[in-house]
């Protein structure tokens, strides 16, 4: 390698350095301003103190990756040993104890964001209802919901109608019109609903009613678990809400 290229690669890796640097400090200019004003309307993402995390920053600067591929739940030895699996492991039958959930009755793993998280959910319904023999299938979805929603359903099921269902004033789906759409559906052949709820709206933390939407895919044909299928999005609430005593649980 001539001595020219070997500068212009230092040269480089300076720049990137540097640029890395600015981006971790201008980070935490803005967790200061934030923590300086009162608390505000909005997604509490806006008002959340970042300061425990600077440790994983610290790792940044090592020389390896926090690797997370594969299942966490299986015993099979990974070809890497640096990784995350077992803490990711811990977490996920942490959640499912609370819920219920076993390692006989339940899977999972720790998706990189909620729009993620979203469009898996949707992809198992849909999979699931076609698998089914199920071709006219309805998605349905809260004008509440994140945007992610609408886009996961166009991606995974370009071919199924959409619709969106207003929402009551405590920003949960109003079952009322989602009545009136599953009474609709059923007289225009549909055979099946893919319906994505919500506990904790993005904005304002509205929590669907399960039980209230389970009824009226009874109450109109829906009955039998083969041709529906409920995606739980849970969007805020889902980590802390499942430790709060007090909150209602779904559990089927």
């Amino acid at each position: 390698m001539e001595e020219s290229e070997i500068k212009d690669r230092v040269s480089i890796n300076e720049s990137v350095n540097a640029e890395f640097d600015a981006y971790l400090n201008e980070i935490d200019h803005l967790e200061a301003e934030v923590a300086a004003q009162k608390p505000i309307l909005g997604y509490p993402l806006n008002c959340h103190n970042l300061k425990p995390l600077l440790s994983l920053r610290v790792s940044l600067h090592r020389d390896f990756t926090l690797n997370n591929c594969g299942d966490p739940l299986d015993n099979i030895e990974k070809p890497y040993k640096l990784n995350t699996l077992k803490q990711e492991g811990q977490l996920i039958t942490k959640l499912m104890k609370r819920w219920n959930g076993t390692l006989d009755n339940s899977w999972g793993y720790i998706t990189t964001g909620g729009t993620e998280g979203v469009t898996r959910g949707i992809a198992l319904g849909y999979e699931r209802l076609q698998s089914h023999g199920f071709s006219n299938i309805l998605v349905i979805y809260s004008k509440a919901s994140h945007y992610s929603v609408p886009k996961a359903a166009s991606l995974v099921a370009p071919s199924c109608n959409k619709v969106s269902v207003g929402i009551t004033d405590t920003n949960d789906i109003d079952l009322e019109e989602l009545d009136d759409i599953l009474h609709s559906a059923k007289i225009l052949n549909v055979e099946a609903i893919l319906i994505c709820c919500t506990l904790g709206t993005t904005f304002f933390g509205g929590c669907d009613d399960i039980d209230g939407v389970r009824s009226l895919l009874v109450k109109n044909g829906y009955e039998n678990s083969n041709s529906s299928y409920i995606h739980l999005d849970a969007a805020l609430h889902g980590g802390f809400w499942q430790e709060d005593d007090n909150t209602k649980k779904v559990r089927y």
